[in-house]
């Protein structure tokens, strides 16, 4: 006849939690969780500042268009065009949408 016996380790008991433990509890976890959204806000690097005039925005936009220039070509095309738009519609050149439409200045 053969006998098995079974070792066991005592497990701490559950505890069970009243309701006012456990929204206590919750009170806790949403204040570290405000906190560390006021902490991540707070590190968040500032918006860049608006451009100025046109002139300054068409200067970022070529700026941007300068970095794009090997990694998307067309793209930075239609960037320098972007840029130049302003500059030809001030100086009251006609541009190639105008005489595409007949468009006399």
């Amino acid at each position: 006849m053969s006998s098995t016996t079974l070792l066991t380790q005592d497990q701490p008991s559950i505890q069970t939690l009243g309701v006012g433990d456990a929204l206590r509890q919750l009170r806790a976890a949403i204040g570290q969780l405000l906190a560390s959204i006021g902490a991540a806000i707070r590190r968040r690097s500032p918006l860049p500042d608006a451009p100025t005039s046109r002139a300054q925005a068409a200067a970022n936009v070529r700026e941007m268009a300068f970095r794009l220039r090997q990694s998307d070509p067309g793209f930075a095309a239609d960037l320098f065009a972007a840029a130049d738009h302003p500059e030809r519609a001030s100086h009251d050149e006609p541009t190639r949408a105008d005489s595409v439409a007949g468009v006399k200045r």
